[in-house]
């Protein structure tokens, strides 16, 4: 986000889509999944007066703090009672490097993986995620 080109797309595209195309472009370079595209997409915003696009989220920030942003903390407890963890079957987001630490963190946890949805499991498989989350509340828990 921090690359794109995002100076003159109001001179250079006259509708909306045109820039989000445009843009969707240029991030396509960093990512291929649709629905992270789509995501990042809404934080492109005009500016009323100027009519300049402008990203929503601080960028310059993320960019410096993005070894923090990565990071997990060090805990030294535990959450003892049950615990639902979803990824999709297509994330990055929960990888098999994840397990043990979520194990050791909360020892009565069941990780589960959706089959054909990447990071945004509830939108991309609603119905699938609904039945886990209502599966695992239905076997009562203890919280």
């Amino acid at each position: 986000m921090n690359n794109v080109k995002l100076s003159d797309l109001h001179l250079t595209h006259k509708s909306r889509r045109d820039v989000q195309n445009a843009v969707k472009q240029q991030l396509h370079e960093v990512t291929k999944d649709e629905g992270v595209l789509l995501f990042l997409l809404q934080n492109l915003v005009q500016d009323r007066k100027t009519k300049k696009y402008f990203w929503r989220a601080n960028i310059p920030g993320i960019c410096q703090e993005i070894a923090e942003v990565g990071n997990f903390p060090d805990f030294n407890n535990t959450f003892d009672g049950s615990s639902l963890f979803i990824g999709g079957a297509n994330s990055e987001y929960i990888t098999l490097r994840d397990y043990g630490k979520i194990k050791q963190l909360f020892p009565n946890s069941v990780i589960e993986r959706v089959p054909n949805a990447g990071h945004w499991v509830h939108a991309e498989q609603p119905v699938v995620f609904q039945d886990m989350v209502c599966d695992f509340l239905n076997e009562k828990p203890s919280f």
